[in-house]
């Protein structure tokens, strides 16, 4: 759980994606603002799930410039996992996930979403760094600018 004075972040899949991806139209507007939330304080989170679909990705050339191989995502799953915050789902995160479908109707894929959300609110932190935003309609936490 965070504490009032930590600063945390979840980081989306894009943003990692972008991150990684030198050849991405937003790798540069990325990296310099996880730079600047770095410098102001920022720890950086991960769910699993931002682990899994990162690495599905990464890993697929109809979705990457550059798609890395099997070692090398092994490789990145490892930094991610030891360098980053990472949330895990827990009894708390499935409830609040139910409760987030009902309370904004919530169909399909965008659960997933949603359970990003879910799992963010059971560890107490608020803020989301994503170039979706339109994908996280939600009061429950704040967006990242």
């Amino acid at each position: 759980m965070a504490k009032k004075e930590d600063k945390f972040c979840v980081l989306d899949t894009n943003i990692l994606v972008y991150a990684l991806d030198a050849d991405s139209d937003h790798h540069a507007e990325v990296r310099n603002h996880l730079e600047q939330l770095h410098k102001t304080g920022y720890r950086f989170c991960l769910t699993e799930q931002i682990v899994r679909e990162t690495l599905v990705v990464v890993t697929q050339s109809r979705l990457t410039h550059k798609p890395v191989s099997s070692r090398e995502a092994r490789l990145l799953g490892w930094h991610l996992l030891f360098q980053m915050v990472l949330l895990h789902s827990n009894n708390f995160s499935r409830l609040t996930l139910l409760d987030l479908i009902e309370k904004y109707d919530l169909k399909g894929n965008i659960i997933h979403d949603a359970n990003i959300v879910a799992v963010m609110v059971s560890h107490g932190v608020k803020e989301l760094y994503t170039c979706n935003k339109k994908d996280f309609p939600y009061d429950e936490i704040s967006l990242i600018k």
